[in-house]
């Protein structure tokens, strides 16, 4: 089974949730659910991820390379491709990265409003 999450489980949920916390995903749901415009949310989670026992890949969180945290098991991939750097995906086989590929961006497919700095 995958889990995903948009931008991780941050560690501040480490507190709130048993051993097995993925075997109860109603749970697990509406405790991610109940503060979701909060910095450690799985929408915008800035902190350290939680090691949640599979190999975790997220974006939302803008690297000019991918990145990964041993200690979370998480692959940190947005490399911010609207900001004009690089598309990055992950060809992943049994909760391993088997093949990263990059492609950098194209002037003609960001926006020119917006600026990001790397």
């Amino acid at each position: 089974m995958l889990h995903f999450t948009y931008a991780g489980i941050s560690k501040f949920y480490q507190k709130y949730l048993k051993e097995y916390f993925l075997n109860d995903l109603v749970s697990l749901k509406n405790l991610l659910e109940s503060d979701l415009f909060e910095n450690h949310s799985v929408i915008w989670c800035r902190q350290n991820l939680m090691n949640i026992g599979k190999l975790q890949i997220v974006g939302h969180t803008h690297r000019k390379d991918t990145f990964y945290d041993h200690e979370s098991n998480t692959v940190y991939l947005d490399t911010t491709a609207f900001g004009l750097n690089k598309l990055t995906a992950a060809i992943i086989e049994n909760s391993k990265v088997i093949e990263m590929i990059e492609q950098p961006t194209f002037k003609d497919d960001s926006d020119s409003r917006w600026k990001y700095y790397l």
